[in-house]
């Protein structure tokens, strides 16, 4: 099962859906824009326990794929509709250092690392479509393969003699062990990620489509497993609005 990869699975799917019904099966394309964060109460410890980080602050991304329609029963209120999508998600978080910490730059009292990451994901939401007219209403679990990640970092030097704050450019930031990793850095993230996906969207009779739609985390994306703190949890939350257009394929 691990073999398979988002666009197999679909590609499997195609022939089963139209033996079911050829006028029925439709293919599109789609793409949107993404308001993605981080969100669980591990956050706070997200750059190691030496630091207090802020509430997550959400990141811009995209989202784009394929999308299918599978309808189910007669009268077309009702369509099962997987995707193969490939998304930005991320986070960007501030994490001042607390009293716990325990190496500091020379000359410094403090030192804040403001974080953005963008984790980027091949998504396979696999949803059930309720229509009514034009409008419909959809819901269903997402499976995500984490493909890479990409960090920056501005870091705040708080001096001893008169309180100055001195702010840089970073491509480094700390991880939730308290290491320096560089801005491709993904090790700490997990592969897998299990999302619930509810949204509602328009779709006119020519195929054109706009959708808002909201994905949550039902899994942690940092991988803490091998270490003593097992009890970092951070989920990933996107807010996505979507275009896109669709057309039937079989006889009809």
């Amino acid at each position: 099962m691990k073999y398979l990869t988002p666009l197999a699975l679909l590609l499997m799917a195609a022939p089963l859906a139209q033996a079911q019904d050829p006028n029925g099966f439709r293919l599109g394309l789609k793409a949107g824009a993404t308001y993605a964060n981080a969100v669980g109460g591990g956050v706070k410890n997200i750059a190691s326990s030496q630091y207090t980080s802020s509430r997550a602050r959400g990141v811009v991304g995209y989202s784009a794929g394929l999308t299918f329609s599978i309808p189910v029963g007669g009268g077309g209120w009702f369509a099962v509709a997987p995707e193969v999508l490939y998304t930005r998600r991320g986070y960007h978080v501030n994490s001042p250092s607390n009293s716990t910490i325990t190496t500091l730059p020379s000359g410094s009292r403090g030192i804040e690392y403001q974080t953005k990451r963008y984790l980027h994901y091949f998504d396979l939401p696999i949803l059930a479509h309720l229509k009514t007219g034009n409008f419909f209403f959809e819901l269903g679990p997402q499976i995500s393969w984490l493909q890479g990640a990409k960090a920056s970092s501005d870091v705040a030097l708080t001096a001893t003699a008169n309180g100055d704050v001195t702010t840089t450019g970073s491509n480094q930031f700390p991880d939730f062990t308290n290491t320096l990793q560089g801005e491709s850095y993904k090790s700490d993230l997990r592969q897998l990620d299990y999302s619930g996906v509810v949204g509602l969207g328009l779709q006119s009779r020519s195929g054109l489509s706009v959708t808002l739609r909201y994905s949550r985390g039902f899994r942690s994306f940092l991988d803490s497993s091998g270490d003593d703190l097992e009890q970092i949890k951070v989920y990933n939350s996107t807010l996505s609005l979507q275009a896109g257009y669709s057309l039937p394929v079989g006889k009809r």
